[in-house]
Order: structure tokens, then C-alpha cells, then sequence
């Protein structure tokens, strides 16, 4: 006999990805689309129509599904594309780089602006798959396992969420990049960072602009860099130092230095980031000297920090030391 429900411990343990979602967003987009596929086809396959559940249903699953669903999983008459508006909601978590709220109306207001936020990455694979279910369109359930295909590029991961831009991390013709998307509300500023990625492309200490639009929808693909801790490597200080006066001579102020807009490429070479701030010199400081000032600063502050964080512990009383 085919089975008709599935209690909530027992549909957790045979859907975990639907039921609890992809708990990190750099989880592989691939990875999470292959499972989240799977536990569909077994859904569907078992013809499984309702979820039994005692005491309290968990708010977080009961808003996975859509207005209507959330009455048919009640009366145990749930559908296979109730199952699929499920799944597309956890997929839109992760490609929004974390969980919805769990409030109702702010969890509604969250899934209404993710075609917004990442509608212009979604030609194909799941961010299309997951525009067509959340909009009641049929979406080809194949799609889901394939990673995201923008331009040139696969998509790979989710990187992070800023005020100007959506970041994915991804490859271009085999080499690491990050494709940026700009943020509701912040296509200026994002227009602005990609005048000066053209701009300083190709110059050292800078991100390579690998490819880009500056249509309706503009969007860039550059070099993937990491970043945080290279702002502890006073070595690497004269490329950043070299990089601002080259923004300096052209009459540009960066605006947003700090340790998360220091990168460094695979191979090994600093890069400044992050141009979404830049504006004209001030007249009292023509020659950038201030910034100068705050890059050095910050690169001492993060070396000193990192040379404490390796010096030696030496525990009072016992006469031992930590390394």
C-alpha cells in the first residue's frame, strides 16, 4: 500500500534538505539541488499527501508552503507542485545566502523581493527553476541539478549580500571569479564600481574584469579574491599602497578602505576592492594622503593583532609555556 503521510520525525530523516534547509549558504549549489531533487522524486514517487504531526507544527516548515498549501498540508491533501513550492523556497534561502525570517509577514515580504534580488541571475538552473515555481510556473526539476549558469560563468555558491551588490562565487573559463548583481535600490552606485573596474582592469593590484553588462540590468564578473586576513600581512601592504595612488592620480578617492576590501588573488598578488564609494579627491587633500595614512593603519593594526594572536601562553603558576 502506497503510503499517503509521513510523520514530521520521519520526514525529517528521509528529507533533511527540504525539512531543515542547507544550513550554510556557501553550501555547492549543485550539491544542495541534487539532494533537494531526490527528496522530491521520493515525495512524489510515495505519493505522500500529508504530514502528521502532534502538539506544535513548526512555523519555519508550515512557511514553506504557499497560502493554499498551508490548507491542504493541514487536511492531508497536499500536491506534488505544493512539494515543489516547498523545495523552491528552500532554494531560495540559499541562493539568498541564509534562512527567511520566521515571521509571516516579514518571511512573505523576503520571498516577494527574491525574484528582485536575483532575478538578473536567472537564465538558467535553479535560479530559474526556482523563479518559475515561486511565480506558479511548471519548473523543470532536472534544472535544480545543475548549477547556475550566468554568461560565461558557473555559479557555484553564494558569497555574501551587501548594501550596493549579490555576490556569487563561480568560474570563468576555469578560473575562480566572482559574479556581482547589483542590489535593490543601489544600481548607481553599482554603475559607479564598474566605471572604475573598466577603468583600472588589466593594472596591477586591481580585480581583472573579466566580462560585464551596462544595460537595464547591469552586472560585472570579475577576479575572486580572498580577503579579511590579508590585511595582516604588512608584505603585501606596497600593492594596496600602490593601487590607491593610482586611484589617486586620476583624482579618485576609494572611500571604504578597510580589511574586508584588501583581497588576494590565487596567485598570491594583493588586490584592492570594492569601488562602490569612490569619489572625486577633496580639495584639501589632492594627493590622498589620508587614505594613505588609513591603509597603513589598518595593516598595522591587523599585523600587531595577528603577532599577539601567535605569541607564546604563559600559564601563571605552572611555569609552562603555550606555543
Amino acid at each position: 500500500m502506497m503510503q499517503k503521510t509521513l510523520s514530521l520525525r520521519r520526514l525529517n530523516e528521509k528529507c533533511p534538505a527540504l525539512f531543515l534547509g542547507a544550513g550554510s549558504p556557501a553550501v555547492s549549489f549543485a550539491e544542495f539541488g541534487g539532494q533537494l531533487a531526490n527528496e522530491l522524486r521520493f515525495l512524489e514517487a510515495g505519493q505522500v499527501r500529508g504530514v502528521t504531526f502532534s502538539g506544535v507544527l513548526p512555523l519555519g516548515f508550515l512557511l514553506l508552503f504557499s497560502p493554499e498549501g498551508r490548507e491542504r498540508l493541514l487536511a492531508g491533501a497536499l500536491t506534488p507542485r505544493d512539494w515543489d513550492h516547498a523545495g523552491a523556497v528552500r532554494m531560495a534561502e540559499l541562493l539568498s545566502g541564509g534562512r527567511f525570517p520566521v515571521v509571516p509577514e516579514r518571511f512573505e515580504a523576503a520571498l516577494r523581493e527574491w525574484p528582485g534580488r536575483t532575478g538578473r541571475l536567472s537564465g538558467s538552473g535553479m535560479f530559474r527553476w526556482t523563479a518559475d515555481v515561486l511565480a506558479g510556473r511548471t519548473g523543470d526539476r532536472e534544472g535544480m541539478t545543475v548549477p547556475g549558469q550566468f554568461h560565461q560563468a558557473e555559479l557555484t555558491c553564494f558569497l555574501g549580500r551587501g548594501s550596493t551588490s549579490t555576490v556569487y562565487g563561480g568560474l570563468f573559463r576555469g578560473r575562480p571569479c566572482a559574479v556581482k548583481a547589483p542590489a535593490p535600490g543601489a544600481e548607481a552606485r553599482f554603475r559607479k564600481e564598474l566605471e572604475c573596474l573598466k577603468m583600472f582592469s588589466g593594472e596591477r593590484f586591481f580585480p581583472e574584469l573579466y566580462d560585464f553588462s551596462e544595460g537595464e540590468e547591469p552586472w560585472s564578473i570579475i577576479t575572486r579574491c580572498r580577503t579579511g586576513a590579508c590585511a595582516q600581512r604588512a608584505d603585501l601592504a606596497a600593492g594596496f599602497l600602490t593601487a590607491l595612488e593610482a586611484l589617486h592620480r586620476r583624482g579618485l578617492r576609494h572611500g571604504d578602505l578597510r580589511r574586508s576590501n584588501l583581497g588576494i588573488r590565487e596567485d598570491g598578488e594583493p588586490v584592492l576592492l570594492d569601488f562602490s564609494h569612490v569619489s572625486p579627491l577633496p580639495p584639501g587633500d589632492p594627493a590622498g594622503i589620508d587614505e594613505d595614512e588609513i591603509l597603513q593603519r589598518i595593516v598595522r593594526k591587523e599585523g600587531e593583532k595577528h603577532e599577539r594572536d601567535l605569541l607564546p601562553l604563559h600559564v601563571s603558576g605552572t611555569g609552562q609555556t603555550v606555543a
